[in-house]
């Protein structure tokens, strides 16, 4: 009897351990055995990184022209809220081109003009300006709806065929954490580090901080600038503390090339070909 009761016992708790990996959906790993859903999912997680870049530094990208002089009666700096804004009407405009652009052109190449997408959205800030250039921070914003809806969307479908329905629902909780998790994580934690060990520079006096922003020391859109710091010159030029400025153009750059490398690698060694499930979902998003 008690021999009995032990082995009733332990099928228990490996039921329980069955439906506790089942709940938190910890089968989804499982498919990281498959040698092209591991690469998609690690390529979303890089890809992740991406969408933490332009969430993380996109305000404060353009909050940034406001110590520039030249740049003070500038649209973008009045109205820097409406031009970001246009990143959210591109997004629910390029949701209604998803069902054709996947018709034309399968689930793989529609991922892989999301990816480029995010190359011109880092390459257009990184040449932008709120006067000469603004067209590049609009297009910048335009693309983006591009870049955010095709990888999500066409990769959340990519996983709904790629998957068995018992294993459906874990996977596209894996693919969600990747991209909004690991990935989120994966772009804060590097990105942070690589701007403050490389893209930062300090000034610690007025007349080097005016040379940078192209003006005098006695210019009066620098000393309010500075004053809504909380930052005051001392009797030498020295500043009371340290400002920080972002080198935003390299920046965008190296988020540029971070992107484009992510981009071509993928296309490489990511083998993928419609197949009748493919179709089937895609026809549906159609009606």
């Amino acid at each position: 009897m008690p021999l009995r009761f032990l082995i009733a016992a332990l099928r228990g708790l490996i039921a329980e351990k069955k439906t506790f990996a089942q709940a938190f959906g910890l089968e989804a790993f499982k498919l990281f055995a498959n040698y092209k859903m591991a690469l998609f999912f690690i390529f979303s997680m890089f890809l992740g990184g991406a969408l933490q870049l332009t969430n993380a530094y996109g305000d404060v990208f353009l909050d940034e022209f406001k110590l520039f002089p030249v740049y003070a009666d500038s649209f973008v700096i009045r109205y820097s809220t409406i031009i970001m804004s246009i990143s959210q009407v591109s997004e629910t405009l390029f949701i209604l081109a998803i069902p054709f652009f996947l018709k034309q052109f399968g689930i793989k190449k529609v991922i892989v003009i999301a990816m480029f997408a995010w190359v011109l959205r880092f390459g257009f800030f990184a040449y932008g300006d709120p006067t000469g250039n603004l067209w590049m921070i609009v297009m910048s914003c335009i693309v983006y709806g591009m870049a955010f809806d095709f990888f999500n969307i066409s990769g959340s479908l990519f996983v709904e065929t790629s998957t068995t329905p018992k294993t459906r629902s874990s996977a596209q909780g894996m693919f969600m954490m990747m991209t909004n998790g690991f990935g989120a994580v994966f772009g804060s934690l590097v990105s942070g580090w690589m701007i403050d060990k490389y893209f930062t520079r300090s000034y610690s006096d007025v007349q080097s901080l005016a040379t940078y922003a192209q003006t005098d020391a006695k210019n009066e859109h620098l000393l309010s600038f500075l004053k809504n710091k909380g930052i005051s010159i001392l009797e030498n030029g020295s500043l009371s503390r340290v400002l920080d400025i972002k080198d935003w153009h390299s920046i965008w750059l190296s988020f540029t090339c971070y992107a484009l490398i992510i981009t071509i690698v993928f296309a490489v060694m990511f083998k993928h070909k419609h197949n009748k499930a493919e179709e089937t979902a895609i026809k549906a998003m159609g009606h």
